[in-house]
């Protein structure tokens, strides 16, 4: 995903599926250099609706997705 729009610091980034599940949880710092990051998934994840929850320690963001 791209961190364009993201202020600098220390980032929490966690993926969920529709139950709650946590998939995946990656930690990253955001800089001025900082223009994408990748977080892996495991294969073999249902299709369906995921959630990518953004957080650090003042701001908090929520972004969807699907797997088909």
């Amino acid at each position: 995903f791209s961190t364009a729009s993201l202020p600098r610091g220390q980032w929490n980034a966690v993926v969920t599926n529709s139950n709650g599940q946590q998939i995946a949880i990656k930690v990253f710092e955001k800089t001025d250099r900082t223009l994408r990051i990748n977080i892996p998934l495991k294969g073999g994840l249902s299709s369906g609706i995921y959630y990518l929850v953004l957080t650090n320690r003042y701001q908090f963001f929520k972004e969807n997705f699907m797997i088909q």
